[in-house]
């Protein structure tokens, strides 16, 4: 009788290890379940505040003014009456200058500048 009390007891010391292990380990995985669930909610409001800039950016670009402007910038056209004008860019301007410079001084003057620096 003693002997099998000693073996109930045991038996019982074995599940109740056995079962605070499992409650262990699930509530381990609840903790890491809650981790993916907020950085799922973080992901979530990331996508949704880019859904909402691209939303604008289609509204942007379906408007007839968006159209228009980039018929006239990419393709330069034009309406009827009205003059394009396209302006040089600075670089181009300032590249200009500088070889209406150099025209103005002689050859020689330019091989020496290009042996001797300037």
């Amino acid at each position: 009788m003693a002997k099998r009390r000693q073996i109930v007891k045991v038996i019982l010391l074995m599940v109740l290890v056995y079962l605070s292990w499992v409650l262990g380990r699930s509530l381990w995985d609840l903790y890491q379940a809650k981790d993916r669930l907020v950085e799922a909610e973080v992901n979530l409001e990331e996508v949704k505040a880019e859904q909402e800039l691209l939303s604008a950016r289609l509204e942007e670009v379906r408007s007839d003014e968006f159209k228009e402007k980039e018929v006239r910038d990419k393709l330069t056209r034009r309406l009827p009456g009205e003059t394009v004008v396209l302006v040089p860019e600075v670089e181009l301007v300032e590249r200009g200058l500088r070889e209406k410079n150099e025209e103005k001084r002689p050859n020689w003057q330019k091989w020496w500048d290009l042996f001797f620096g300037e």
